[in-house]
């Protein structure tokens, strides 16, 4: 159950899918009167949380159902999603790696990662601007087998007001039951080796002008 503010905050217009929300008869709090539509307000009251206690760098994500009203006196429609959220630096605080902050590439790749793991070949991003709660300049629909399974993108600055967040907030959304489907797990596999490895080590006196890619390319010639 989440509170109707969480949606309205997405700036959608009246037509989209998550405003089909199912109101409950008798909420015990006026935040948790409705059943939720998607998994995103969950991640942005996350992130707000977290931006109080200033712990600014987070990578979140949520695998779970989301509930569509169908029609009077009918049971809602279920679906089963996932959504991740990522702000603040690519990289923890580290004198081995630079200070950069995440982008809109950084959540396209983990996608990408979790495709590649699915073994889901045949997918692509598509830009669009017709997410409202997405920056139309920095946002895709995902395809996968040209199937519109999702959405991913920079959150919209006005969404970022109405949260009271001010970093930049990369997300995406899926169709979890729908990624699932187009995916295979048939992996090829080689049998270990009937022989135990054989290592050598070889030491060489050469002049100091000699060059370590020179002595390279030479022992590649020999191999």
């Amino acid at each position: 159950f989440i509170s109707p503010l969480s949606i309205v905050l997405l700036n959608l217009n009246a037509e989209h899918p998550y405003n089909r929300f199912i109101s409950i008869k008798n909420p015990l709090r006026e935040d948790q009167s409705i059943m939720r539509t998607t998994l995103i307000p969950g991640l942005l009251n996350t992130m707000k949380t977290n931006a109080y206690n200033k712990n600014l760098n987070l990578k979140l994500f949520e695998l779970g159902t989301v509930f569509y009203s169908v029609k009077e006196g009918e049971l809602p429609r279920e679906k089963k999603m996932l959504s991740a959220l990522a702000t603040g630096l690519r990289y923890g605080e580290s004198w081995s790696f630079p200070e950069e902050g995440i982008d809109f590439y950084d959540i396209k790749g983990s996608l990408e990662n979790l495709f590649e793991g699915l073994n889901i070949m045949d997918f692509n991003f598509l830009s669009t601007p017709d997410t409202p709660y997405l920056h139309p300049g920095k946002s895709s629909i995902i395809m996968v087998n040209n199937t519109e399974i999702g959405t991913v993108g920079e959150v919209h600055s006005v969404v970022l007001d109405g949260y009271e967040l001010s970093n930049s907030v990369y997300i995406f959304e899926l169709d979890f039951d729908l990624m699932v489907k187009h995916s295979f797990s048939d992996k090829k596999i080689k049998p270990l080796s009937k022989y135990p490895p054989i290592y050598r080590d070889i030491a060489l006196i050469v002049d100091e002008s000699v060059q370590f890619k020179d002595i390279y390319n030479a022992t590649n010639k020999l191999s």
